[in-house]
C-alpha cells in the first residue's frame, strides 16, 4: 500500500510538471492557445484524488470538494471563459470548505469567524444583487475569505502537517495577486506602453504560480487523508 501510494504520488506529480512546463514555454513563446491544457491539469488533480481514494479508501471531504469547485470555477473563469460570477462563487464556496477542517485547531474562535465570514458573505452578496458590479464584491468576499484562512493557519501555535497546507494557499494567492495585476488598468489610468508589459508579466505569472498550489495542496490533501488510516 505505502508502495502503491509513492508510485501515485510521484507519477502524478511528474505529470504535472510535464504538463506546467508545455504551457508555461507556450504562453511565454506565443506558441499558441493553452486554455485546454490548463483545464485539463486541473482534472487531473481531481482523477489523482479519486484515485487516491479507491486505493486508501478513506478521504478528507472538505479538501476533496474544494478541489471540485475548484474544477467548476475554472470551468467558467477558464474554459468557458464567461459566467464569472459562477467562478467566483465557487471559489467562495471553496475557501470556505478550507476553512472547516479547522475548527479543532482554533477552539471557540471557530463559531466566531464563521458567523463574521457569514455576514461578509451576505453583505457583499446583498451589494452585488443591488448594483451591476456583481464580480466585484463576489471577488472581495472571495479574497476576504483568503486571507482569513492564511491569517488563521499563520496563528496556529503547533502547525504540524498544516505547514504544506499554508505554502500552497500563499502561492495560490500569489497567482490573485497578479490577476489583480493583469486588471490594474481597468482601475486605474496607466499609460498604454506599461499597461501592455504588465498585462503579459502578470499573464504568465497567474499559472506560474496558480497550478503549482493546486498541486501541493492536493498532495496535502491526500497526505492528511493517508494519515486518517
Amino acid at each position: 500500500m505505502e508502495k502503491t501510494n509513492k508510485f501515485l504520488t510521484l507519477g502524478f506529480i511528474i505529470m504535472e510538471l510535464l504538463i506546467y512546463i508545455s504551457f508555461m514555454i507556450m504562453d511565454i513563446f506565443n506558441f499558441g492557445d493553452t486554455v485546454v491544457i490548463k483545464y485539463l491539469s486541473i482534472c487531473l488533480i481531481i482523477i489523482f484524488l479519486m484515485i487516491s481514494l479507491f486505493v486508501n479508501k478513506k478521504i478528507k471531504w472538505c479538501y476533496f470538494i474544494g478541489l471540485i469547485f475548484t474544477l467548476i470555477a475554472d470551468t467558467f473563469l477558464l474554459l468557458l471563459d464567461s459566467h464569472y460570477y459562477l467562478g467566483l462563487l465557487s471559489f467562495n464556496i471553496v475557501q470556505t470548505l478550507y476553512f472547516l477542517p479547522l475548527k479543532e485547531r482554533i477552539g471557540k474562535w471557530f463559531n466566531i469567524q464563521l458567523l463574521g465570514r457569514g455576514i461578509i458573505f451576505i453583505v457583499c452578496g446583498i451589494l452585488a444583487l443591488t448594483t451591476s458590479n456583481i464580480d466585484v464584491f463576489l471577488s472581495a468576499s472571495y479574497i476576504t475569505f483568503f486571507i482569513l484562512n492564511i491569517v488563521t493557519i499563520l496563528l496556529i501555535k503547533n502547525k504540524g502537517d498544516l505547514k504544506l497546507l499554508l505554502i500552497g494557499l500563499i502561492i495560490f494567492i500569489m497567482c490573485d495577486l497578479s490577476v489583480g495585476l493583469y486588471n490594474l488598468g481597468y482601475y486605474f489610468d496607466i499609460p498604454y506602453n506599461i499597461d501592455k508589459v504588465l498585462n503579459k508579466i502578470s499573464e504568465n505569472l497567474m499559472w506560474f504560480f496558480y497550478l503549482p498550489s493546486q498541486v501541493i495542496i492536493s498532495i496535502y490533501a491526500k497526505k492528511e487523508y493517508k494519515k486518517s488510516n
